[in-house]
C-alpha cells in the first residue's frame, strides 16, 4: 500500500473520529439510547399575533422535542406582562417587544440579557373605510383619532418616525390605546379613525370591511430594509447557565426560522404548513393568514443593535424611558456564535469526508 492510500485512510478515519465525537458531544439525542438522560425545561413566553409564529412553528414541528428540550410555551399579549414574569422567575425566555418598558426592565434588571432577533416589521396602517378618501397620505393623519397598544409601545415608536416624515409627532394626533382584539370593537363602533394594527387583525378587519390597509409603499422605505426589529428574544443570567436547554431551545429556533423564511419566500409546503399552524394558533381562517402581511426573520436571528439603540434614544429624548442602557453589555449573542459555529462544522466536515471517501475509493 503506498504513501498517498496510507495518508487518505488516516485522514478518512481521524474525520470520522472527530466528526462522531462532535456529534456525540453537541447533537446528540435523549432518545438515542446513549444514557439516561432527563430533558431540560423551560418555560417561554410567546406573543398573541404572528410576531411570535416562528416559536408557535418550532412547537408545532416538533423541534423542541428532536433537540431534546421541553419547552412550556405560553401565549403573551404584552411585555407588560411577560418581562416581571421573567425576572421574578416565572419564565426563562421571553419574545417580547422594543417598547419603553423593555428597555426600562433592561436598565434596572442587571441580569436580564438580550439573546437572539424575534420579528421584523414593516407597520400596517389601517384607515377606517368610510374615511378613506379622507386619509390618503401620512399627513392626512394630523388630528385623527388613531391606535396603538399603549403609549411607549414598539407601534407607538414606529408611528413616531412615520409621522416625523412630514414634520409631525404624536401630538399632532389623537392616541387611543387599545390591544388588537379590542381595536376591533372600536372599528366597528367607529370610536377610532385609525391605527397600527399588528397580523393577522388587520386583514381580519380589512376583510370584514371594517378598514382599508394604508399603502405601505409610503412606509416601506422609512424603516430598514427588513423592517422595523419589533421584537425579541431575552432571558436571564439566570437562565442562561442552563446552557444546555438554551444551546437546545435555539438550535430549534434557528431551525424553525429557517423553514419559516421558505413559507415566506412562498415554498410549499412550508407555507401551507405555517398557514395551517398560525390559523390554529391565532384561530384565524387560513385566507386571512395568507393575506397577511408576514413578519420578516433574520435568517441568523442577530438582533438589530443600531436600531435597537435609535429606539431607546427617542424613548429617552421623549421621556418614556429614564437612562440609557448599553447594548453592548446587555446582548449575548454566545449561544448563536456557538450555533454558527456548530452548522458551520455540519457544512464543512461532512463534505470532507465525502471527498476523501471518494478519493480513497478511487485509489483503492
Amino acid at each position: 500500500m503506498n504513501k498517498l492510500k496510507i495518508t487518505l485512510i488516516s485522514l478518512v478515519v481521524l474525520l470520522i473520529v472527530f466528526s462522531g465525537t462532535l456529534i456525540y458531544l453537541n447533537l446528540n439525542s435523549p432518545n438515542g439510547g446513549i444514557a439516561v438522560y432527563e430533558k431540560p425545561s423551560l418555560k417561554v413566553a410567546g406573543h398573541t399575533t404572528m410576531l411570535g409564529i416562528v416559536l408557535e412553528i418550532a412547537k408545532e414541528q416538533g423541534y423542541f422535542e428532536q433537540e431534546g428540550v421541553n419547552v412550556d410555551l405560553q401565549q403573551v399579549e404584552s411585555s407588560k406582562v411577560s418581562m416581571p414574569a421573567l425576572a421574578n422567575g416565572d419564565l426563562d425566555v421571553v419574545i417580547g417587544s422594543i417598547a419603553a418598558g423593555s428597555f426600562s426592565h433592561l436598565s434596572k434588571n442587571k441580569d436580564l440579557r438580550i439573546i437572539a432577533d424575534g420579528a421584523r416589521v414593516i407597520p400596517t396602517i389601517v384607515i377606517r373605510k368610510d374615511l378613506a378618501n379622507d386619509i390618503k397620505n401620512i399627513e392626512d393623519l394630523k388630528g385623527r383619532i388613531f391606535i396603538t397598544p399603549r403609549e411607549g409601545s414598539a407601534s407607538y415608536y414606529a408611528l413616531a418616525r412615520i409621522l416625523e416624515t412630514e414634520g409631525l409627532s404624536i401630538n399632532d394626533i389623537e392616541p387611543k390605546y387599545l390591544q388588537e382584539e379590542e381595536s376591533i370593537a372600536a372599528f366597528e363602533t367607529k370610536q377610532i379613525e385609525a391605527g397600527i394594527v399588528n397580523e393577522p387583525y388587520a386583514t381580519y378587519l380589512t376583510e370584514r370591511g371594517l378598514v382599508i390597509k394604508f399603502n405601505s409603499a409610503k412606509i416601506k422605505p422609512i424603516f430598514p430594509k427588513n423592517g422595523q426589529q419589533h421584537m425579541i428574544l431575552f432571558a436571564t443570567t439566570q437562565t442562561l447557565q442552563k446552557e444546555d436547554a438554551i444551546k437546545k431551545f435555539l438550535r430549534a429556533y434557528k431551525k424553525a426560522a429557517e423553514y419559516y423564511n421558505k413559507a415566506l419566500d412562498g415554498k410549499e409546503p412550508e407555507r401551507s404548513k405555517v398557514i395551517e399552524i398560525a390559523s390554529k394558533v391565532y384561530g384565524n381562517e387560513p385566507a386571512i393568514i395568507d393575506k397577511s402581511q408576514w413578519p420578516t426573520i433574520s435568517i441568523n436571528v442577530i438582533p438589530d443593535v443600531l436600531y435597537l439603540n435609535e429606539t431607546q434614544d427617542y424613548y429617552l429624548e421623549n421621556g418614556l424611558i429614564d437612562e440609557r442602557v448599553n447594548l453592548n453589555e446587555k446582548v449575548d449573542l454566545r449561544f448563536l456564535g456557538w450555533l454558527r459555529c456548530l452548522m458551520m462544522k455540519k457544512k464543512i466536515i461532512f463534505p470532507i469526508i465525502t471527498l476523501f471517501a471518494i478519493l480513497l475509493i478511487w485509489e483503492l
